[in-house]
């Protein structure tokens, strides 16, 4: 059953270049999140938030302006870090990546994820 607090569509993907088995990725399927420490489809955790917790991360998300990212960031290096978000609830959409660059607002969006999934996500910006 679909509830009005979940994403239809919910990805983040982050990690280094030169080292991606410390790559991770977060996806939606079925209407939980599974998060995969190393970005393999073999070694993922579900995760569920309760309802509070996605009505708090949306309502960070609207404070923070996250839906008014750019759609790309780049600074230029060829090594270090990419990352990609791709979320979309509602009547709204974020797409948005990055290599070595974020939007402003980048930590707070990271704060907000690392408290709706109740974990640390190794972040090196």
């Amino acid at each position: 059953m679909k509830t009005d607090f979940l994403p239809q569509e919910f990805q983040v993907e982050y990690g280094p270049f030169l080292y991606p088995e410390e790559s991770f990725t977060i996806h939606l399927r079925d209407d939980v999140l599974y998060y995969s420490p190393d970005s393999s489809e073999d070694n993922q955790e579900e995760i569920s938030p309760a309802e509070e917790e996605w009505n708090r991360f949306w309502q960070e998300l609207d404070e923070l302006g996250v839906w008014d990212w750019n759609l790309h960031y780049d600074l230029c290096c060829l090594d270090g870090t990419r990352w990609r978000v791709k979320i979309v609830y509602s009547d709204l959409e974020v797409e948005s990546s990055g290599e070595n660059d974020y939007p402003d607002n980048f930590l707070g969006f990271w704060e907000a994820l690392e408290e709706l999934m109740d974990r640390d996500l190794k972040l090196d910006i």
